[in-house]
């Protein structure tokens, strides 16, 4: 017998889909009702069907560094399409892509069939006064290397090499970095040593050379921050996002999203999607789920299979936390979306991890009404390595559902 709180929330679900699955016949009820949300999907779908470019950059009423990194994640299978988008918002008067757009701009055109486009956007990049970061350079570096690539490889590693020995700023960025990291604390003492001109570029810097000490990466953000002439922005703010989302710093982390809020700064998509992968790489699936919620009631919302990801990475754990189950689940189903196969699948691999095979069995039920007439082997696989070896009888019902029909 299902217990009367799953029974509730089972019901509710199964409410909640009936309705948006009648949501969703209405085209013209928009299902991510966010005005900027709306804004960077629509110009997406705009670039992707290939008309009217020149306008379409213009349909973002305000861009801004997180809504262009959006679209342009979107477009991270589409170089040209993404290369127009780019030309045209920093045509935009009173706008100029900051240091992450075009290093993810100039990852999106490292491949073999755009080696032209990337050449001269790394030109126009250097022109601008940005540099390839780091982690821009291994991954395009790796990327070349795995094509066999070997002149690119080459001509990309004396580039990189060459800008980094000229950059002063990096020299600075470098020598602030390692004063902090030489110092069992923040003082006078260690802001006195900074010789740093205050820049958003070179304070993003700074915070990823020193992302190891999450605290004295705060108090540097506090002093830069407090002093004439400079105020944070979003490559700041998301910067500092990025070092304190450790463990021993989530307090930090939850403070500083609420202080961004306040200072109408967003956390970009690409800043999401590293601090997600790390948290869930460190086994802290609550924190991860509490950053989905967080982003799918903002502007900028996850890839839809980042709701299947999270499922499975609960269903992970040796006792997976359904009321997590089902936080995902709500926040999926109240952007507009219909429950797909990798959720229902997701929902069910938690119940058979814990042994609630009824409940199960209702998942499997409302799946084929929904038209999924077979479940993925490697849900199968879970249910038969969820239960204990002795319990030979459970394995067997379970192994039954996969080879026989559904009967509602």
């Amino acid at each position: 017998m299902l217990c009367s709180s799953f029974r509730l929330r089972l019901l509710s679900l199964t409410s909640s889909c009936s309705s948006l699955l009648r949501f969703r016949t209405n085209p013209s009820q928009p299902p991510l009702p966010s005005l900027f949300f709306t804004s960077a999907t629509t110009t997406a779908s705009l670039v992707s069907d290939g008309g009217g470019v020149a306008a379409v950059a213009d349909h973002l009423p305000f861009p801004s560094q997180e809504s262009v990194l959006y679209v342009l994640k979107k477009f991270d299978k589409k170089p040209q399409q993404a290369l127009s988008f780019f030309r045209r918002v920093t045509a935009r008067p009173g706008f100029a892509p900051g240091p992450p757009a075009y290093n993810l701009m100039l990852r999106i055109l490292g491949r073999p069939d755009h080696l032209t486009d990337f050449w001269a956007f790394l030109r126009s990049m250097h022109d601008a006064g940005h540099t390839v970061d780091r982690s821009t350079y291994l991954t395009l570096l790796s990327d070349f290397k795995r094509h066999k690539l070997a002149a690119e490889s080459a001509a990309l590693a004396q580039f990189y090499s060459r800008t980094a020995q000229q950059a002063a700023s990096a020299a600075a960025v470098s020598a602030a970095a390692r004063t902090i990291l030489d110092s069992d604390d923040w003082n006078e003492g260690v802001e006195k040593k900074l010789e740093l001109p205050l820049t958003e570029v070179a304070v993003a810097g700074v915070l990823r050379e020193v992302r190891a000490r999450p605290a004295q990466a705060l108090a540097f953000f506090r002093w830069a921050g407090g002093r004439p002439g400079y105020d944070h922005g979003s490559v700041a703010y998301n910067a500092l996002a990025r070092v304190l989302a450790q463990e021993d710093s989530m307090g930090q982390f939850w403070d500083l999203i609420q202080e961004m809020k306040e200072k109408d700064h967003e956390m970009d998509i690409d800043t999401y999607i590293k601090v997600s992968r790390h948290l869930l790489k460190s086994r802290m699936v609550k924190e991860a789920v509490e950053l989905y919620e967080l982003m799918m009631d903002g502007p900028y919302k996850p890839a839809i299979q980042d709701c299947g990801n999270l499922l499975r990475q609960i269903a992970l754990n040796d006792a997976p936390d359904l009321d997590l189950v089902f936080r995902v689940v709500r926040k999926y189903e109240a952007a507009g979306y219909s429950l797909s196969k990798v959720v229902y699948d997701g929902i069910h691999r938690s119940l058979t991890s814990i042994g609630k095979f009824d409940e199960a069995e209702e998942i499997l039920k409302k799946m084929r009404l929904e038209g999924y007439s077979r479940i993925t082997s490697l849900t199968a696989s879970w249910c038969m390595g969820s239960v204990r070896p002795r319990d030979w009888t459970t394995p067997a019902r379970c192994s039954m559902k996969w080879k026989q029909p559904i009967v509602p």
